[in-house]
This record gives structure tokens, C-alpha cells and sequence, in this order.
């Protein structure tokens, strides 16, 4: 049983970061201390994960038709994400043809793999964001904190629920056209209707991101006065990371035999990483994140390198959302930004410029915790927070923010430190 959770748990990982989950042996056989303080009223919670965090479920409609005859043909809906499919040989093939995506340059739309659906697990549950693999049981980044939660007093799905979402199809013009952003106001607005009181939102890393878009685009000031206690955000990478875009154009070693050119297949078009491309002002124009031979490409020419390397679908992608992932808007809601750092973290990659299909070398590294650049992690908070002083003819709700030391991307979810932070924002 070791083995397999060591096998799974390393083999979702990206580079060891966006995709990756703690160790379950630090919580999933540990129930957890007791809280530190008592608390007698909280605020209700809905978390959003980051990428790979949200448990998804497929199925096949009649006009799937693989053309591998070992993969299954399910018409019913089965688990899709975490499953073994990934670390078996001869069935990651089908897991590929079945989670890639593609884009449409035409209409600027993602979509499956042609007669395939897919879904998030059980919407505004904690089972959502939580039991990612059922068979081992709860394997999932939440499960620490909110065994935690409940015992500071929160109850599932009374004031403590979970948002998982298609983390491959997460970029904020399809949200908007998908139903993403639509189906989350409304887990909101029932939260609050049936609490009777504002909500928090807690966002670890793209989830994080995904609720400033929402924040500061997709609603007005009055409803989120009305319905947001506060955003808090963990490891957000409001800048993006430079991984992203080097698992977007290059393969990523998962060692335990799995072919790093078969998986790539199905992250080389996943729109959740081209939202987490590296731009201004966290990475300057001086700052090189990707090296191809002899050129040097920053976050204001990635375009280049994207025309350079033809691939054009991620070029009009990311073009497509730049007003989005460019946004430097205070959401004006009150914010917690917690991040870690003192970390070596991946700021630039080198491309292997005669074999395509080689795994990209790390070249240089920054402060950040372990995957995201700390100048990503604090840029946008800090001067959003300076906006508040500042301008207060805008009236713009205070940023506060919380440091953290030697806290991994993900890891930093299941230490206490972190948990006793959340619950003095949401508790009294």
C-alpha cells in the first residue's frame, strides 16, 4: 500500500509542483491536533483547489469512437481523476486520448476529445476537493485542513464546502462560456442565503487565481459587498510561474517508467497552465524564463518563442485572455495572502533546441516555495496593498499579508501555522 501512494502521489506530479499533493503520510494517517483555540462563530468557507486538486468524472457519449481497442467504452459516469490509468503502461494511452483537450482558434473555445465528458466530482462537496483516489481513501491536498476545520466547530456542507473544477479547461474566457464562473456565483449566493452570512473563499494556487479573475471581472461591487466576507489566497501565482509555460512546449520527466512524450500529449493544451503563463509585472523584461539555443525569451516575448516553436494554439490563446491574466485590478474584497518562501524555486528552463521531445533543463532558480517565484507570489498583493494607503478616494478593502518559511506549493497546506491563520480570519 506504501508503495502505491509513493507511485501515485509522485506521478502527479509537474516538475514536482502545480500537480503536486503532500506526502499522505503527514495526514492521511494522522488525524490531526486539536485546534489551539476555541472558537463559538464562523464564518462559512468554500475552497477551490489548484490544478490537479479537483476529483473529475467522464463518460463517453455514442460518438466516441477510440481507435485503441484496449481503451474502455464507458457510457456511464467512472472516476477520471486520480486514477491509476496514469502509472499503468499500457492504459496511459487511453488516459491521454481521453484528457486532452483542444482549442478552436476560430471561436477562442477549449474542448474534450470528441465524445467525451467531463465534470467535477459532487460540486460545492468536500468530497470534490478531497477523495481524489478513492480506493487509498481521501487523497487530496484539503483533507488535513479540514479534518482540522471540523474540529474548530465547521460542518460539512453547512458552512464548509469544497469547488472543484475542470482544472484542464480553466481559463477565464472559457469559465466565462462554460458555466464555471456562473455555477460558482451560485454556490456563493446559496451559501450565504442559507448561513445567513458572508462567505470566505479560500484559493490554493490556480484556484487562487481563479477567484481573482472571478473577483475583480465577473461580479459587481455591491454583490460581493454583499456576499464576500474576504478572499484567501495560498500560493497564488498572480504572476503565473515559469513552468507553466515549459510544461506547456516541452515534456516532463514523472520517472516510474511513465513516457514523459505520451503525457504530454494531454498537458501540452491544458488551458489551466497557458492562464499560469509568466507575465508582468512580477517577471521583467530582463528576467529570462525559457532559453531555445542561443535566444533568451522573457515574459513580453514568450510570443516569439510560442511562433518560433508553431504553436500557434497556445500563441491565440493566451492573446485571447490577456486582459484576463494581465488584470492588476484590486478584486476590492478584504484579502489574506499567505505565502511561503526561502525555497530554491525553477525560474528558467533551457529547451533541448535539436530534440524536441527532451525534458527541459532547470537553469536557474529564485526565491519562491519550491514552484511558484516569490516576485509571483507578492508583486500584485503588495501593491495592491500600497493602493489602499495610497488612494483612498477608491475606498479599496484592506490586503493583509502572512509569511511563511521552508512551506512547500502545496505543502504548506498541511501545517498547522497555516490552519491557525484561516481560523482567525473565519472564526471568532
Amino acid at each position: 500500500m506504501t508503495n502505491i501512494i509513493g507511485v501515485l502521489s509522485f506521478a502527479v506530479a509537474v516538475h514536482c509542483s502545480f500537480f503536486d499533493l503532500p506526502q499522505p503520510s503527514e495526514w492521511l494517517l494522522n488525524p490531526g491536533p486539536n485546534p489551539t483555540k476555541n472558537f463559538t462563530e464562523r464564518e462559512p468557507i468554500i475552497e477551490l483547489p489548484g490544478i490537479g486538486s479537483s476529483r473529475l468524472k467522464y463518460q463517453f457519449s455514442k460518438a466516441h469512437h477510440s481507435p485503441k481497442r484496449s481503451c474502455p467504452k464507458k457510457r456511464t459516469w467512472a472516476r477520471f481523476w486520480l486514477t491509476a490509468q496514469i502509472i499503468v503502461p499500457w492504459e496511459l494511452p487511453c488516459f491521454v486520448e481521453n484528457a486532452r483537450t483542444h482549442y478552436n482558434q476560430t471561436t477562442h473555445r477549449f474542448y474534450n476529445e470528441k465524445g467525451v465528458e467531463v465534470e467535477p466530482v459532487d460540486f460545492g462537496d468536500l468530497a470534490g476537493v478531497e477523495n481524489l483516489f478513492p480506493p487509498l481513501h481521501s487523497f487530496s491536498i484539503y483533507e488535513a485542513m479540514n479534518k482540522y476545520l471540523v474540529k474548530s466547530g465547521y460542518t460539512p456542507n453547512v458552512d464548509l464546502f469544497g469547488a472543484p473544477f475542470d482544472f484542464r479547461l480553466s481559463i477565464p474566457s472559457e469559465m466565462r462560456q462554460n458555466g464555471q464562473y456562473s455555477t460558482f456565483k451560485k454556490l456563493i449566493e446559496r451559501v450565504h442565503k442559507t448561513t445567513g452570512k458572508r462567505v470566505h473563499l479560500i484559493g490554493h494556487s490556480l484556484g487562487g487565481v481563479f477567484s481573482h479573475h472571478f473577483l475583480s471581472q465577473e461580479v459587481t461591487q455591491e454583490w460581493k459587498d454583499e456576499h464576500i466576507a474576504s478572499l484567501i489566497s495560498l500560493g497564488t501565482p498572480f504572476n503565473g510561474a515559469p513552468e507553466a509555460i515549459a510544461s506547456l512546449i516541452a515534456p516532463s520527466d514523472f520517472g516510474y517508467g511513465i513516457d514523459p512524450t505520451i503525457l504530454y500529449e494531454a498537458l501540452r493544451g491544458m488551458a489551466g497552465l497557458i492562464t499560469m503563463i509568466p507575465t508582468e509585472p512580477a517577471f521583467e523584461s530582463n528576467t529570462t524564463i525559457i532559453k531555445y539555443g542561443d535566444l533568451s525569451f522573457s515574459s513580453n516575448n514568450i510570443s516569439k518563442l510560442l511562433s518560433l516553436l508553431g504553436r500557434t494554439d497556445i500563441l491565440d490563446a493566451r492573446a485571447f485572455n490577456l486582459p484576463f491574466t494581465t488584470n492588476k485590478q484590486h478584486p476590492n474584497v478584504t484579502m489574506h495572502v499567505l505565502y511561503s518562501h526561502r525555497l530554491l524555486t525553477p525560474l528558467t528552463y533551457a529547451l533541448n533546441a535539436t530534440n524536441p521531445n527532451a525534458v527541459p533543463t532547470i537553469t536557474g532558480v529564485s526565491d519562491g516555495d519550491g514552484t511558484v517565484p516569490l516576485a509571483s507570489l507578492l508583486t500584485m498583493p503588495t501593491l495592491w496593498k500600497t493602493q489602499t494607503k495610497t488612494q483612498k478616494k477608491l475606498k479599496l478593502k484592506p490586503v493583509k499579508i502572512y509569511e511563511f518559511e521552508g512551506f512547500s506549493h502545496s505543502k504548506m497546506l498541511v501545517q498547522r501555522e497555516v490552519w491557525d491563520n484561516i481560523l482567525s480570519i473565519t472564526s471568532k
